[in-house]
């Protein structure tokens, strides 16, 4: 791993300069998406629950259910829907969690 350099499967973050790449594409990604994101990356495979997604990015004041939907629905929309394979896994229930090839939750 490089210096301020994540990756898992074929994402790439750079964590100093803020961005984010799949397959050498840039993502357009909002701060809050980024964050989510490299939330995800440092966990991965596992899963990241719902409240801890909320308590890392918003701390003493969390938003409403619906904005966190929001949030992930941009995510994926940059993340898998130009490309064949999905990588961001719902866990019903429980949360979210980056997957590589045809793993199912």
């Amino acid at each position: 791993m490089a210096q301020g350099t994540l990756k898992f499967g074929d994402i790439e973050l750079n964590i100093a300069k803020h961005q984010a790449s799949r397959q050498g594409m840039q993502l357009a990604l909002t701060p809050i998406t980024y964050q989510i994101l490299l939330l995800l990356m440092k966990n991965a495979p596992n899963v990241v629950k719902r409240e801890q997604i909320i308590d890392e990015i918003w701390g003493m004041s969390p938003p409403s259910s619906d904005i966190l939907r929001s949030h992930m629905y941009q995510l994926r929309n940059q993340l898998d829907k130009p490309f064949k394979q999905p990588m961001l896994a719902t866990v019903p229930k429980i949360g979210f969690r980056l997957q590589q090839g045809e793993e199912t939750c």
